[in-house]
């Protein structure tokens, strides 16, 4: 199961400018989403301790926006 081959998300854009795409999450704190970025889907970040016993990825590649 560790060994299991997944999709790494990544997030399309400049690295420096990713973040003007994260929205807060509505009634969870600290939580934010990617609405119109990322790859394969929209991502939500949240902070680690509460996924702690989750999938995780604490980097994230960046690609260029197509």
């Amino acid at each position: 199961m560790m060994n299991e081959k997944i999709d790494v998300p990544s997030l399309p854009g400049d690295p420096a400018k990713v973040i003007d795409n994260l929205k807060p999450l509505p009634g969870s704190a600290l939580t934010f989403t990617t609405p119109i970025a990322g790859r394969p889907e929209p991502l939500t970040l949240a902070p680690y301790f509460r996924i702690a016993h989750e999938r995780y990825s604490i980097y994230l590649k960046t690609v260029p926006k197509v």
